[in-house]
């Protein structure tokens, strides 16, 4: 094998971000948009033990270490630990989330053959004594992961898994609406709707008194709704539109949605995606480029074109 097979023709985004807990660590681990579960290069050598140079140097060292503990000849079943050794040669070239450098990864599920060929070693009495922390790493990580993976089958074959998740969305909103409505102050300062409007091609009718946003069409409204509030964690947006229903045929609803947010957690987040979203759009010349750039700070699988059609359902606004 040369070092050019280990090169991945180009490189996949990401979707998904998030930190793992190993043995002590945080590793920062990734789900590609092709549903890939990926750990960082880095991560995989820290997490049993390994000089942590990067890039597909450090590929190439796991790879070599992995080929030694193959050549000793442990039996195995898995047809994926006779070729770990070329899988780890070849990590997967990716780009995060929200942009920044190629990284190096790992499939997720190489971490744990790695780990199952390192135990064959070391119950065979196979291993060098410098072998030996690798293996005790290994011990560690199988043992977490045994004990996490028969409570997610447990949950999955109980059903438990849905009054789970059902769970885990009533501690979001928990903590995303407030009991009771918050004094009214505007979370949308006139220069996010200027640059919305500037950017859609509106004319901007500004209204006499202090309360309430800028004159529009309704698809501003909808526009805020996919740009701030969907944006919020899953479910805040609809427990929104259930507490503050449409209340006539323009769309209008009696609130602000934003006065139903916590004032510790909901509206800091609101008031940083409307800081966030209003940046972007500044810095964009037109519409398209602003998608663009939005698109890259809040990725979202197969999104093409506008964000949705001018005839699409009316879902209120801010």
């Amino acid at each position: 094998m040369t070092e050019q097979d280990a090169v991945p023709e180009k490189p996949v985004r990401a979707s998904h971000k998030g930190l793992l807990p190993i043995a002590g660590l945080e590793i920062p681990c990734y789900v590609l948009e092709d549903g890939t579960r990926l750990i960082t290069q880095r991560g995989m050598q820290q997490a049993i033990g390994v000089s942590t140079s990067g890039g597909t140097a450090g590929a190439h060292r796991l790879a070599r270490i992995v080929g030694k503990l193959e050549a000793k000849g442990v039996e195995t079943d898995d047809l994926t630990l006779r070729t770990l050794s070329s899988r780890i040669y070849q990590p997967r070239l990716f780009l995060p989330p929200r942009g920044g450098l190629v990284a190096y990864g790992q499939e997720a599920t190489a971490l744990i053959d790695l780990c199952e060929l390192i135990l064959k070693c070391r119950d065979a009495d196979l291993l060098s004594e410098s072998q030996y922390n690798m293996a005790t790493s290994a011990d560690v990580i199988i043992r977490a992961f045994a004990k996490v993976g028969i409570i997610a089958v447990i949950d999955e074959v109980t059903g438990y898994q849905e009054i789970r998740d059902r769970e885990e969305l009533q501690k979001i909103l928990a903590a995303y609406i407030a009991p009771s409505l918050m004094p009214y102050t505007s979370r949308f300062p006139m220069e996010f709707f200027e640059e919305l409007f500037r950017l859609r091609g509106w004319k901007l009718q500004r209204i006499s008194n202090s309360k309430g946003s800028p004159k529009g069409p309704r698809y501003a409204g909808k526009l805020i709704n996919e740009l701030i509030y969907k944006k919020l964690p899953p479910g805040v947006a609809d427990e929104l539109k259930q507490k503050n229903p449409i209340i006539n045929d323009k769309g209008q609803r009696r609130y602000k949605n934003y006065r139903f947010l916590t004032a510790d957690v909901g509206d800091p987040h609101l008031t940083k995606q409307v800081a966030v979203v209003g940046t972007l759009m500044k810095i964009s010349p037109n519409w398209r480029v602003f998608e663009r750039h939005f698109e890259r700070a809040f990725p979202k699988p197969n999104m093409q074109g506008d964000l949705f059609p001018d005839d699409a359902e009316d879902e209120g606004e801010e």
